[in-house]
């Protein structure tokens, strides 16, 4: 009976989306997840293409995540670290892959985040600057080849141009325990916990 009990419990928080207790979240300090959503606390944005994007994220693109936002949104630094390149003097009209606006900020573990398609002066940070988790750095928008509005962010190692190979991230603020971020979802900007 206790089973029964427990099984119906289990189809039950599946049916009903029952929250995650934070305490499910990865640790900070351990595993891979070292990201936190680019966006402030309490913002929700639309995952449109994830690790294997069905449109462009493949071959060296293969592990990007693509949050649809309106052009002007703030966008935070998801990991600490220093810039290192900054490009915003394309408009959000201009179209080619060579016409792209990003931050390129470096992490201690030689690491690129790379925050793509920022809108045109959008940049809030300039090369040598140091950023924390959760600073504003730049204003999305659809500079470069997007169809749509949206905010482009992957991680390379050792080389931030266009055509380096990005490799898996995991964030440690949402409620998925192993950190992955799936296409066709919403995800909420959490305070990740320090445990």
């Amino acid at each position: 009976m206790e089973l029964i009990k427990i099984i119906l419990s289990v189809i039950f928080c599946i049916l009903f989306s029952c929250k995650v207790n934070d305490s499910t979240l990865i640790n900070i300090e351990s595993d891979n997840a070292k990201y936190v959503l680019p966006y402030p606390v309490g913002e929700s944005y639309y995952v449109l293409q994830a690790f294997n994007g069905p449109y462009t994220h493949h071959d060296e693109f293969k592990y990007a995540v693509d949050f649809t936002m309106p052009v002007g949104t703030v966008i935070t630094s998801a990991r600490e670290g220093e810039v290192v390149f900054v490009r915003d003097s394309f408009s959000d009209n201009e179209n080619g892959f060579d016409k792209t606006n990003l931050v390129v900020i470096l992490h201690t573990d030689s690491t690129f985040g790379r925050y793509v398609h920022i809108t045109e002066n959008g940049a809030l940070v300039s090369s040598g600057m140091k950023v924390n988790v959760d600073d504003t750095i730049a204003l999305s928008g659809s500079s470069g080849s997007p169809s749509y509005p949206h905010l482009h962010f992957d991680v390379t190692k050792t080389c931030y141009k266009q055509d380096c190979n990005t490799i898996p991230f995991y964030f440690k603020d949402i409620e998925d325990k192993n950190g992955i971020i799936k296409s066709g979802k919403y995800y909420t900007r959490r305070k990740a916990t320090n445990k």
